[in-house]
């Protein structure tokens, strides 16, 4: 499960800041602030955020299939969050809240600043690709971030194809 993996992350990096404050070297809180951000990025996300009709449903894409898939995802993620005691059903957008709120972000390498950028508050369907090239070479590159790097890649697909519809009523893919 995507989200409970982020937010364990995040509870992770939370208590490793807590307890090792003192002894925490800037490498080690770049990368531990790095795989929180990435595996909340790496969380499939549906709903376009710039799109005004988002929150209630998936808008005019054709997808009404997906409302169901994500009613039952949502009971599965309470159940589990009622078994790990959270207290309230754990989402995305509270888990990126968080991190935002938390500075998380601060002490994470410059390229995931960039991507969360441009991934959560961009709209350019048209570069996003060749913004985001460079940053999934460093993931792929990179020993303890590169287990995100297929994740990442179709997370970075949804959301072209997804801002693409917003833009184009149709597109041919050759």
């Amino acid at each position: 499960n995507y989200l409970f993996h982020a937010y364990a992350w995040s509870k992770y990096y939370q208590l490793f800041q807590e307890y090792k404050k003192d002894a925490i070297k800037a490498e080690e809180r770049n990368i531990l602030a790095s795989c929180v951000l990435l595996s909340a990025l790496c969380i499939p996300s549906l709903r376009n955020p710039s799109s005004p009709e988002s929150a209630t449903s998936t808008g005019s894409t054709g997808m009404a299939w997906l409302n169901d898939d994500e009613d039952i995802l949502f009971e599965k993620n309470q159940q589990m969050a009622l078994l790990l005691d959270f207290q309230s059903n754990p989402t995305r957008d509270a888990l990126l809240g968080g991190i935002l709120a938390k500075g998380v972000i601060e002490d994470a390498y410059p390229e995931m600043k960039k991507l969360y950028s441009i991934l959560e508050s961009g709209f350019s369907p048209l570069t996003m690709i060749a913004e985001v090239t460079p940053i999934l070479s460093f993931v792929k590159n990179h020993a303890t971030l590169s287990q995100y790097s297929p994740l990442l890649q179709r997370v970075i697909v949804m959301q072209c194809v997804s801002q693409f519809s917003t833009v184009f009523s149709t597109y041919n893919i050759s």
